[in-house]
């Protein structure tokens, strides 16, 4: 794990630039680490639910035999599979909080825990409503990340975005790549868990990852607490921040924080103002992006805009800014050496077509 801390003034204000990413050369830990795949059996995942199967068996071929992996399946009610999944059938409705629930209960207090969510549909039993799903998932576990496969459109993709980190899974040769990039991040993560008082941190930091921010900061020193997997300690590290000036990296962070700020205020903007004053609201921010002069910033908030037609495509895209869970090169590789997709879509793969979190690339 690097970090990097450095004060720079901004409008007269002194601020610091942040950055943390995952070491390409650190050893994978297998320690306190566990993975509980929560995967919807209702009658609509009848077509697709043999590649589903498929996957998972992929899954948990990948993943260390000492990481240990629970699937609860959900339709009507959620249960544990202690069968061959080849067994499973698809049938009935889609309790998703009954799923979620079961997890929470299964899930040790003293390792990190992903629950990882594969579903199609809307949930039509048990808590249907976004704040419903609010209020279950602020009882988590400190110590529990929620990865939210939404498979398409039909997908509660508002809802999914609410229990954890969304990602849209387009087609059915998707599923096995969505698997597999998140059993990257869990095999290679080293530390989770990161608080900061003055600005959001990631869940987690794996192989390739980098999490980068801007904020307004007076002292010499910064102060940042995570756990280290290896040793399932909780740390403290005091980092103490270098001069600099606004250097192009920077400045590209500056313009990613208005941009994901941007990104959560231009949803409820189309909602609430007519037609007109819409139009007016996106020529502001467009010239705003064109004044900045990046380029690639300005063809994604106008894709944003976009894709506000198409929610699973916003919320996918609002989840990449959040996170900055960007493509990196060693967990492309990873997903394309690991991959098991379905007979009739055993060609080769093209990489610039695997959909995941990590759409757009930094570089």
């Amino acid at each position: 794990m690097n970090t990097t801390l450095k004060h720079f003034l901004h409008e007269d204000k002194r601020c610091v630039f942040f950055k943390i990413e995952g070491g390409e050369n650190e050893e994978n830990s297998t320690l306190n680490k566990e993975i509980i795949l929560l995967v919807d059996i209702s009658a609509s995942m009848r077509d697709v639910f043999n590649s589903v199967k498929a996957s998972l068996k992929s899954f948990k071929d990948v993943i260390d035999d000492d990481i240990p992996v629970s699937i609860i399946t959900f339709n009507d009610e959620a249960r544990h599979v202690d069968q061959d999944i080849d067994t499973l059938e698809a049938r009935g409705k889609t309790n998703i909080s009954a799923a979620l629930n079961l997890a929470f209960d299964t899930s040790s207090d003293d390792k990190m825990t992903w629950i990882i969510l594969f579903s199609d549909g809307s949930p039509n039993l048990g808590i249907t409503s976004k704040d419903g799903f609010k209020s279950l998932v602020a009882m988590k576990s400190r110590k529990t990340k929620i990865v939210c496969a939404g498979f398409k459109k039909k997908s509660p993709s508002s809802i999914l975005a609410v229990i954890g980190d969304f990602i849209y899974v387009k087609t059915e040769r998707d599923i096995d790549p969505f698997f597999k990039s998140v059993a990257f991040e869990i095999i290679t993560t080293t530390h989770v868990n990161f608080i900061c008082k003055f600005h959001r941190l990631p869940d987690t930091v794996f192989k390739g990852s980098s999490f980068s921010c801007v904020f307004e900061y007076s002292e010499e020193y910064l102060q940042i607490e995570y756990i280290e997997l290896k040793t399932n300690q909780t740390k403290t590290i005091s980092l103490k921040s270098e001069e600099s000036k606004i250097d192009d990296e920077i400045k590209n962070t500056i313009i990613s924080g208005i941009m994901y700020k941007t990104l959560l205020e231009m949803k409820n903007m189309k909602n609430s103002l007519s037609k007109v004053n819409f139009d007016k609201y996106r020529n502001t921010i467009m010239k705003m992006m064109r004044d900045f002069g990046n380029r690639g910033k300005l063809i994604e908030i106008q894709s944003a805009f976009d894709l506000l037609e198409n929610l699973h495509e916003y919320e996918n895209l609002l989840n990449i800014e959040k996170t900055q869970s960007f493509v990196n090169r060693s967990q492309t590789l990873f997903i394309e050496s690991k991959s098991s997709l379905p007979p009739r879509y055993s060609s080769v793969q093209d990489e610039s077509k695997l959909i995941r979190t990590r759409l757009y690339d930094k570089n």
